[in-house]
């Protein structure tokens, strides 16, 4: 992660079971995957496959109970990633939590400045890739 970053107002809270599934991370199988994500500790990082870039890191806690987002930063180097809008990056990596490692089926956020001739499937599978197997967690 470079210097320049951002925190990202994200709280979450995820079962141990859950927990597990994010755990596992997700290793790219092919070039239309976009994301490896791995944990290190207690430290989830979300690269893209293609550059190495570290966009996201998000940091948990567990209380004896579960798993609690401790804090989340976001990538502000523009060489490295262009998007500059905290609460969009907010949502994203949300759905990228929640159906890249939980199998859920959480709609897609579409930024507020995408052009107009940018169709919002072509930009979800350039930022998100393939659709991964389903592997549905339950809580």
């Amino acid at each position: 992660m470079p210097d320049q970053v951002a925190e990202l107002d994200y709280d979450a809270v995820f079962t141990p079971k859950e927990f597990e599934h994010i755990a596992r991370g997700l290793i790219p199988a092919g070039m239309e995957d976009r994301w490896f994500i791995f944990l290190e500790g207690s430290t989830l990082s979300f690269h893209r496959s293609w550059t190495g870039h570290c966009i996201y890191k998000v940091e948990f806690d567990y209380n004896g109970r579960q798993y609690v987002v401790r804090s989340a930063t976001v990538n502000r180097n523009p060489k490295e990633y262009q998007q500059i809008d905290n609460d969009y990056d907010a949502q994203l990596l949300n759905f990228l939590i929640r159906n890249l490692l939980l199998g859920d089926n959480t709609p897609f956020p579409i930024p507020s400045n995408l052009p107009n001739n940018i169709s919002e499937e072509l930009y979800q599978h350039h930022v998100s890739g393939a659709a991964p197997e389903k592997r549905k967690v339950d809580s």
